[in-house]
């Protein structure tokens, strides 16, 4: 009989679907490897920032504002106002960018499109790489900070918020607050006073009755935006600068609101990346593309992942620096198990 040397039809359909088999077990081992490098590049990350914070606050013996007013000049184009920008651009001092921190913080040097321009570079420090950006041509962030409550909302005067809150009342409702002085009119809008009574407020890590380890600081957001407005063309003041709080504020940070289900961790993850908030508050939760939940910071300086499945009471005494004294007080809510909000006593297992 003839010897046969090849193989049947049968024998390589057999073969074929054998690798198929496998290649379909190999390949979420693959993404899921993939997805745990990236998510360990993200907490570094995150590790770096919120060292940079810490010593900041070292150094300073306050935290920045989610706002910041900077380059305040006495002549020319800065004259009694300086740049608003974000926390971020505080913190490079301490994670080796001085040389944009000090052009940033020269007040002779303006954003005229007749100068060089203020430089806004691409920096990978600042991106989580399960949230590439749309490009590298833009001062892209994947993190923000903890705003606390949001400024800009109609629920300042309902529930109604009393003018002679104590400081300690103010600084209760988060840990990042506005720390540009709101002098330009049409930068603000009409419930300007919210801004007014809640700007200039320092915050200190002792200043956190809660626990700077039962206190969030700094997360991710899919939707954050970049840590300058350097698309901004209103005018050649504000060709870099952000040109007001609340557009800081939501492209930057994420707030706390217990009226609103929008604001849920991981809520509307499909939403556009990068998409210019322009003070829209929507999107100014954390998220992020790690299955489940969010890597995120505490004031502490513990890094966790929090569960996307978090309760919003919960989620709310995390942002909150003193919760018997936030906002929180005038809610009628309470917790799944009828305790009112402001009573609970926070578990380690309640988000961890």
């Amino acid at each position: 009989m003839k010897k046969r040397t090849g193989f049947t039809l049968v024998e390589l359909l057999v073969v074929i679907a054998i690798i198929g088999m496998l290649m379909a077990l190999l390949l979420p081992a693959v993404q899921n490897a993939r997805e745990t490098g990236r998510r360990a590049v993200c907490l570094n990350n995150m590790k770096q920032i919120a060292l940079g914070m810490r010593n900041y606050e070292s150094t300073k013996k306050e935290l920045p504002g989610y706002a910041n007013e900077v380059a305040k000049g006495t002549t020319g184009q800065m004259a009694g106002i300086g740049k608003n920008v974000p926390w971020s651009m505080m913190l490079f001092p301490y994670l080796d960018r001085t040389d944009v921190w000090q052009r940033w913080s020269d007040s002779t040097t303006t954003d005229s499109p007749t100068e060089a321009g203020l430089p806004t570079p691409y920096m990978e420090l600042l991106l989580c790489p399960s949230n590439p950006p749309p490009d590298q041509l833009h001062p892209w962030t994947s993190f923000v900070v903890n705003c606390g409550r949001q400024d800009n909302t109609p629920e300042k005067t309902s529930p109604p918020l009393a003018a002679t809150d104590t400081t300690a009342e103010k600084l209760a409702n988060g840990v990042f607050f506005n720390r540009f002085t709101p002098v330009r009119g049409a930068s603000f809008p009409s419930n300007k006073q919210n801004y007014l009574r809640f700007s200039r407020l320092t915050m200190s890590l002792d200043h956190i009755p809660d626990g700077a380890s039962n206190t969030l600081m700094v997360s991710e957001n899919l939707q954050a935006y970049r840590y300058t407005d350097d698309m901004s063309t209103s005018s050649m003041a504000t060709m870099h600068q952000y040109s007001t709080v609340p557009y800081v504020e939501a492209a930057t940070g994420f707030v706390w609101d217990y009226t609103s289900s929008e604001k849920k961790i991981n809520s509307d993850k499909n939403a556009p990346t990068g998409n210019d908030p322009m003070g829209n508050y929507k999107y100014a939760r954390p998220s992020s593309n790690h299955p489940g939940g969010v890597n995120v910071g505490m004031c502490g300086g513990e890094l966790i992942f929090m569960r996307e499945d978090i309760d919003p009471w919960v989620y709310h005494q995390l942002m909150t620096s003193d919760g018997r004294h936030s906002d929180m007080l005038n809610s009628t809510l309470k917790t799944s198990d009828n305790t009112p909000y402001v009573d609970y006593i926070l578990n380690d297992t309640d988000y961890k």
